[in-house]
Protein backbone atom coordinates (compact mmCIF):
# COMPACT_ATOMS: atom_id res chain seq x y z
CA UNK A 1 0.00 0.00 0.00
CA UNK A 2 1.47 3.13 -1.03
CA UNK A 3 1.90 5.88 1.67
CA UNK A 4 -0.20 9.18 1.59
CA UNK A 5 2.87 11.22 0.69
CA UNK A 6 3.90 9.70 -2.12
CA UNK A 7 0.53 9.18 -3.50
CA UNK A 8 -0.09 13.45 -3.18
CA UNK A 9 2.96 14.57 -3.87
CA UNK A 10 4.05 12.85 -6.61
CA UNK A 11 3.16 13.25 -10.10
CA UNK A 12 -0.29 14.55 -9.66
CA UNK A 13 1.37 17.50 -7.08
CA UNK A 14 0.35 20.03 -8.96
CA UNK A 15 -3.62 18.94 -9.51
CA UNK A 16 -3.61 17.81 -5.56
CA UNK A 17 -2.43 21.61 -4.76
CA UNK A 18 -4.91 23.12 -6.77
CA UNK A 19 -7.95 21.17 -6.03
CA UNK A 20 -7.25 21.04 -2.01
CA UNK A 21 -6.95 24.72 -2.79
CA UNK A 22 -9.66 25.27 -4.56
CA UNK A 23 -11.88 22.90 -1.68
CA UNK A 24 -10.24 25.48 0.77
CA UNK A 25 -11.90 28.40 -0.96
CA UNK A 26 -14.92 26.89 -1.57
CA UNK A 27 -15.59 25.78 2.39
CA UNK A 28 -14.25 29.60 3.09
CA UNK A 29 -16.87 30.81 1.42
CA UNK A 30 -19.88 28.44 2.45
CA UNK A 31 -19.38 30.08 5.96
CA UNK A 32 -21.92 32.35 7.72
CA UNK A 33 -21.96 34.09 10.70
CA UNK A 34 -19.05 35.59 12.85
CA UNK A 35 -17.01 32.73 12.40
CA UNK A 36 -17.54 33.07 8.51
CA UNK A 37 -17.09 37.05 8.57
CA UNK A 38 -14.00 36.45 10.91
CA UNK A 39 -12.39 33.67 8.52
CA UNK A 40 -13.32 35.54 5.09
CA UNK A 41 -11.59 38.74 7.01
CA UNK A 42 -9.00 36.66 7.83
CA UNK A 43 -8.08 35.10 4.49
CA UNK A 44 -8.65 38.68 2.69
CA UNK A 45 -6.20 40.25 5.00
CA UNK A 46 -4.05 37.46 4.19
CA UNK A 47 -4.43 37.52 0.56
CA UNK A 48 -3.87 41.28 0.74
CA UNK A 49 -0.13 40.29 1.69
CA UNK A 50 -0.14 37.09 -1.13
CA UNK A 51 -2.78 36.82 -3.45
CA UNK A 52 -1.62 32.99 -3.76
CA UNK A 53 -1.74 32.54 -0.17
CA UNK A 54 -3.72 29.25 -0.08
CA UNK A 55 -2.56 27.36 -2.80
CA UNK A 56 1.75 28.30 -1.81
CA UNK A 57 0.74 27.37 1.57
CA UNK A 58 -1.35 23.64 0.03
CA UNK A 59 1.89 23.04 -1.49
CA UNK A 60 4.28 24.12 1.53
CA UNK A 61 2.46 22.04 3.87
CA UNK A 62 0.90 19.29 1.78
CA UNK A 63 3.83 16.44 2.58
CA UNK A 64 3.60 17.34 6.46
CA UNK A 65 -0.28 17.07 5.83
CA UNK A 66 -0.04 13.55 4.28
CA UNK A 67 2.34 12.67 7.40
CA UNK A 68 -0.51 13.57 9.82
CA UNK A 69 -3.14 12.19 7.97
CA UNK A 70 -1.41 8.91 6.55
CA UNK A 71 -1.92 6.90 9.99
CA UNK A 72 -6.09 7.30 9.01
CA UNK A 73 -5.28 6.58 5.52
CA UNK A 74 -4.16 3.38 6.33
CA UNK A 75 -6.36 2.67 8.80
CA UNK A 76 -9.37 3.41 6.15
CA UNK A 77 -7.54 1.34 3.44
CA UNK A 78 -6.69 -1.43 5.87
CA UNK A 79 -9.84 -2.21 7.52
CA UNK A 80 -12.09 -2.99 4.72
CA UNK A 81 -13.88 0.66 4.67
CA UNK A 82 -12.64 1.50 1.30
CA UNK A 83 -13.58 -1.54 -0.23
CA UNK A 84 -16.98 -1.78 2.60
CA UNK A 85 -18.94 1.40 -0.13
CA UNK A 86 -17.31 3.38 2.68
CA UNK A 87 -15.07 6.55 1.48
CA UNK A 88 -12.36 8.59 3.34
CA UNK A 89 -14.38 11.79 3.90
CA UNK A 90 -16.63 9.51 6.23
CA UNK A 91 -13.66 7.51 7.61
CA UNK A 92 -12.26 10.84 8.59
CA UNK A 93 -15.87 12.41 10.47
CA UNK A 94 -15.81 8.94 12.24
CA UNK A 95 -12.96 10.11 13.70
CA UNK A 96 -13.34 13.68 13.68
CA UNK A 97 -11.50 14.87 17.04
CA UNK A 98 -8.60 13.13 16.39
CA UNK A 99 -7.85 13.88 12.50
CA UNK A 100 -8.84 17.73 13.33
CA UNK A 101 -6.05 17.58 15.96
CA UNK A 102 -3.71 15.99 13.49
CA UNK A 103 -4.10 18.75 11.17
CA UNK A 104 -4.41 21.69 13.47
CA UNK A 105 -0.89 20.23 14.86
CA UNK A 106 0.89 20.54 11.02
CA UNK A 107 -1.08 24.04 10.70
CA UNK A 108 0.27 25.29 14.70
CA UNK A 109 3.61 24.32 13.71
CA UNK A 110 3.93 26.20 11.16
CA UNK A 111 1.79 29.48 11.58
CA UNK A 112 4.81 31.15 12.70
CA UNK A 113 7.44 29.94 10.60
CA UNK A 114 5.29 31.00 7.50
CA UNK A 115 7.84 34.16 6.97
CA UNK A 116 4.87 36.84 6.55
CA UNK A 117 4.04 38.54 9.89
CA UNK A 118 0.84 39.12 8.56
CA UNK A 119 -0.47 35.81 7.75
CA UNK A 120 0.78 34.45 11.27
CA UNK A 121 -0.69 37.10 12.87
CA UNK A 122 -4.09 36.64 10.79
CA UNK A 123 -3.78 32.75 11.83
CA UNK A 124 -3.62 33.51 15.54
CA UNK A 125 -6.85 35.57 14.98
CA UNK A 126 -8.78 32.75 13.75
CA UNK A 127 -7.10 29.60 15.45
CA UNK A 128 -10.02 29.23 18.04
CA UNK A 129 -12.40 28.63 15.44
CA UNK A 130 -11.02 25.87 13.14
CA UNK A 131 -11.43 23.12 15.22
CA UNK A 132 -15.50 23.71 14.41
CA UNK A 133 -14.32 24.79 11.02
CA UNK A 134 -12.10 21.68 10.19
CA UNK A 135 -14.66 18.95 11.69
CA UNK A 136 -17.71 20.04 9.69
CA UNK A 137 -15.04 19.99 6.08
CA UNK A 138 -13.62 16.34 6.75
CA UNK A 139 -16.05 14.78 4.36
CA UNK A 140 -15.17 17.17 1.52
CA UNK A 141 -10.99 17.00 2.56
CA UNK A 142 -11.32 13.14 1.90
CA UNK A 143 -12.91 13.26 -1.03
CA UNK A 144 -10.26 15.51 -2.12
CA UNK A 145 -7.70 13.45 -1.03
CA UNK A 146 -9.31 9.93 -1.92
CA UNK A 147 -9.60 11.12 -5.64
CA UNK A 148 -5.90 11.47 -6.28
CA UNK A 149 -4.66 9.03 -3.85
CA UNK A 150 -6.84 5.76 -4.68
Amino acid sequence: MTDLKTALTGANREAVVTDMAAFIDSSVSGLSGFTGMAVKGALGAARKADPDVVSKGVNRLLPEFCDALDPHWRSYRGDGAATDGGDFGGYLEKHGDEVTDSILAVADRNADNIGQPTVAKVYSSIRGKLTGIISDHLNGLGAVIEKHAA
